[in-house]
């Protein structure tokens, strides 16, 4: 099989390059995955997300890979594919605590176990999941409890609070983030 493989990569003028058997460093392909994993890795540990948001983590590492220049390639992927700039300010921490303004079919979602009225909430707290695919200037996927992920335009992040994080930790970065408006001596 391999002999009649050979006579066909030789008739068309392939040439046929082979790698070291059991040596994943020397196959870009393994490498790339590698560095997909790590960083989607990285996400998942500093957000404090259960392991189910695996594969948007996945899918948030490759976008970032995309849009930031490789060494491999020595340059910027989606610049060569698509021959224009790369934007990187849409971009926020993956698992950051964000408030989403809900369109009208999440909004009758809403209505039933949020209070409404003047005083009653208009944004949903979500963890950012990242760019959306279609749109990624534009819109952003969302994790919300009782919504599941979901894809949203009207949005505000606080990058330094993470979704899945305990109150405590949310507490203390808040208290560096927001100055307290009163002195100690009052």
């Amino acid at each position: 099989m391999f002999g009649s493989a050979k006579t066909l990569l030789n008739e068309h003028r392939i040439q046929l390059q082979t790698t070291t058997s059991y040596c994943p460093s020397q196959n870009l392909t393994e490498c790339y995955n590698r560095l997909i994993l790590e960083r989607a890795r990285c996400a998942i540990a500093r957000s404090g997300a259960p392991h189910r948001f695996w594969a948007t983590a996945v899918l948030y590492a490759c976008y970032a890979y995309n849009i930031t220049w490789t060494r491999a390639t020595k340059s910027i992927p989606y610049e060569a594919f698509f021959n224009r700039q790369a934007s990187h300010a849409h971009m926020r921490p993956f698992g950051c605590l964000a408030y989403v303004i809900p369109n009208a079919r999440m909004r009758q979602k809403m209505d039933a176990t949020f209070p409404a009225g003047k005083f009653g909430i208009r944004g949903i707290p979500c963890m950012y999941c990242g760019p959306a695919e279609l749109q990624p200037l534009t819109t952003a996927n969302f994790y919300a409890k009782g919504f599941g992920i979901f894809t949203g335009r009207d949005y505000s992040t606080i990058e330094d609070v993470m979704y899945f994080a305990t109150r405590s930790e949310t507490v203390d970065v808040l208290r560096r983030i927001v100055p307290n408006p009163r002195s100690p001596g009052d």
